[in-house]
């Protein structure tokens, strides 16, 4: 499904606009080194071109745009073209650089050109890509075709597909050698190098490779089984301990209980001796008369 930015593009362009990559005219050039001169030329004249045309395109775009806001807000005439390409007069317009002052002066500063010889290409795929479109939509108003514009749009596409290739291949190799560091540095030695003959050959044959491989399964197994005995160890101890502080508080609270019961055993036989206990006479001492 084409988007506004993408209408107007081919699929392979539009799937280069979805990758996202760089690919600039040093990437072409570099691939035709016989004909970069004549590539060079072609892409400077074709900017010339589009900059005498250029008001004719921005006056068609304003026409389309107000004729495409002509029930709407006229403010959303400059909206509409710089949003992406729209059909004008049944053509695809180029629409990203439209500006109602018909000055092309700004494209050509952005793209680093100074004068007539020396220029700074497009490095970025959608810019890239908005370069090619112009060039056809120049095709098409000329009705003209040129054999290295054509090759120009031929080798940026092949070029987006081989570096989308490329890149795929080098995020899988990322990938694994990430996974292969990852396995090295978690990953433990089967003991088949002699550290005590470093210098001589060493011969590793596939069965003593997967007797190792079988040995350090089950010495792995084993270190598995202690940790998990010595885990097993471990919590049967808590246990006992928590069992032991559990039978420790219980005694103690009965003690206390007992302890309690006794006092007030006593003080009960205390108070019943006192009751059944009769009260003492006071003896009176008489004074003698002289």
């Amino acid at each position: 499904m084409s988007t506004p930015l993408t209408r107007g593009f081919s699929t392979t362009s539009r799937a280069a606009i979805k990758f996202g990559g760089k690919v600039g005219l040093n990437d072409i050039v570099a691939q035709n080194p016989g004909n970069g001169e004549k590539l060079k030329s072609a892409v400077v004249d074709m900017a010339e071109t589009l900059e005498k045309i250029y008001p004719k395109i921005v006056e068609g775009q304003i026409q389309g745009a107000k004729a495409h806001t002509s029930s709407k807000d006229p403010n959303e005439t400059q909206k509409v073209i710089t949003v992406g390409f729209y059909s004008v007069s049944g053509t695809r317009m180029l629409s990203g650089h439209a500006r109602e002052d018909g000055n092309f002066s700004h494209w050509l500063s952005r793209a680093g050109r100074t004068g007539s010889n020396s220029f700074k290409v497009p490095q970025k795929i959608n810019k890239f890509a908005r370069l090619c479109a112009a060039i056809k939509w120049l095709q098409v108003q000329a009705s003209t075709q040129n054999t290295e514009i054509q090759q120009i749009i031929c080798a940026s596409e092949v070029l987006v597909l081989e570096k989308e290739v490329l890149q795929v291949q080098n995020n899988a190799l990322t990938t694994t050698l990430q996974a292969e560091k990852q396995h090295q540095k978690c990953s433990k030695p089967l003991g088949l190098f002699d550290r005590k003959h470093p210098g001589e050959a060493q011969f590793f044959s596939p069965n003593k490779v997967a007797a190792a491989r079988v040995r350090a399964v089950e010495q792995e197994a084993e270190r598995t089984y202690k940790a998990a005995q010595i885990q097993e160890i471990q919590l049967q101890k808590a246990i006992q301990r928590d069992q032991k502080a559990q039978e420790v508080a219980e005694c103690k609270a009965l003690r206390l209980e007992a302890r309690k019961r006794s006092q007030d055993e006593a003080e009960a036989a205390a108070a019943a001796a006192a009751v059944q206990q009769p009260p003492k006479r006071r003896r009176t001492v008489k004074s003698s008369k002289k």
